[in-house]
């Protein structure tokens, strides 16, 4: 369960407790279907929050044992306060359990700022937002992301993109736009994957090498990305001019 994202998690939560929209129940069920982790995870979340009720359950019957009720106002004044003690020890549970996710996900995640040079590369990733794809709902959580992106709120046009993925999986667009605003919070490592799927897709093979230059770039693999920003610096393409004012700043 430690590999599944805080969004994953946030999913199966909703899911156990049946608050989840048909459409993304209907989504979440299909990906429990065909994704291992992601089932165990969401039995590993379902054991946890039954051992947490049986557990505030047992202290319950414990107390009443020694408890001695003169009325039964007084009974149903210390049940109302035993179960805000229950609610708020479920959430305690719950808000540790996140944070111990968190802080297992960022283990091996590197905390240092980015170099000048991957911070400035940042800057050469350029995109217009395009049209939103789906029903009218995703179409609203699509323009909430472009408006994030627009207001160069990176992180939250991360958060808004891949929770309209979960129901748009095919929408490349809307991946692509992912793939951009990861290069644009400098979080190329993270952005690598789609660049990969770039690639493998035949998409324009001159803008998958400069996002691949860029994203190496952001990993600090400046040996890497040389030979690929040389390429594009030496053959007319649309990215001939930046790559050559890259490669005279890295000197």
């Amino acid at each position: 369960m430690n590999n599944l994202s805080p969004d994953d998690m946030h999913l199966l939560q909703a899911w156990l407790d049946e608050t989840l929209p048909k459409q993304e129940r209907q989504a979440l069920e299909n990906r429990l279907n065909n994704e291992p982790e992601l089932r165990a995870g969401a039995e590993e979340m379902r054991v946890l929050l039954n051992k947490l009720h049986i557990l505030r359950r047992q202290e319950w019957q414990d107390k009443l044992k020694t408890m001695h009720f003169e009325s039964l106002d007084n009974l149903e004044k210390i049940a109302k306060s035993e179960r805000r003690k229950w609610i708020w020890w479920l959430v305690v549970g719950v808000a540790v359990f996140f944070s111990i996710l968190l802080m297992y996900k960022n283990l091996g995640k590197s905390t240092e700022p980015l170099s000048p040079i991957a911070q400035e590369a940042t800057e050469f990733v350029e995109r217009n937002w395009p049209a939103p794809m789906g029903s009218t709902k995703d179409e609203v959580l699509f323009k909430q992301a472009g408006k994030a992106f627009q207001n160069k709120n990176y992180k939250l046009t991360i958060k808004k993109l891949k929770k309209y993925l979960i129901t748009n999986p095919l929408d490349w667009d809307a991946e692509f736009m992912l793939l951009v605003a990861y290069l644009k919070d400098g979080e190329g490592k993270l952005a690598f994957p789609i660049i990969q799927k770039m690639e493998s897709n035949g998409e324009s093979y001159e803008l998958s090498i400069w996002y691949k230059a860029i994203s190496l770039i952001q990993q600090n693999k400046i040996n890497e990305a040389g030979p690929l920003l040389k390429e594009l610096a030496n053959d007319t393409n649309p990215f001939q001019e930046k790559a050559q004012r890259f490669l005279s700043k890295m000197e």
